[in-house]
């Protein structure tokens, strides 16, 4: 029988239209801090150390689309829109309509 964790990881790969290969990596990615600190007695990792790399990598696959995209524009422009596009509310707005 699945837990509740596990039905909820199948039906975020299948909204997203991709199966992950490394669960466990994905359970880290997916916990937060603030879980991690209310549980204190388990031995659980949270996605701080995940969140860094991925903000790098963010911020450069959003960099090289926008340098694609807008080649005419100077390096302020493209910090700006990539700063809009990245920034927490924009992303949010994102996950919803993905119904993440």
């Amino acid at each position: 029988m699945q837990s509740k964790v596990e039905k909820d990881l199948k039906s975020l790969e299948e909204r997203i239209g991709f199966t992950f290969q490394n669960r466990s990596l994905l359970k880290i990615a997916l916990t937060h801090r603030s879980y991690k600190m209310y549980y204190k007695k388990e031995e659980i990792e949270d996605n701080e150390r995940l969140e860094f790399l991925g903000d790098a990598v963010l911020n450069l696959c959003i960099s090289k689309l926008l340098f694609n995209i807008y080649p005419e524009d100077k390096e302020g422009d493209l910090s700006r829109k990539r700063a809009y596009l990245v920034k927490k509310e924009t992303l949010i707005k994102v996950a919803k309509k993905l119904n993440l």
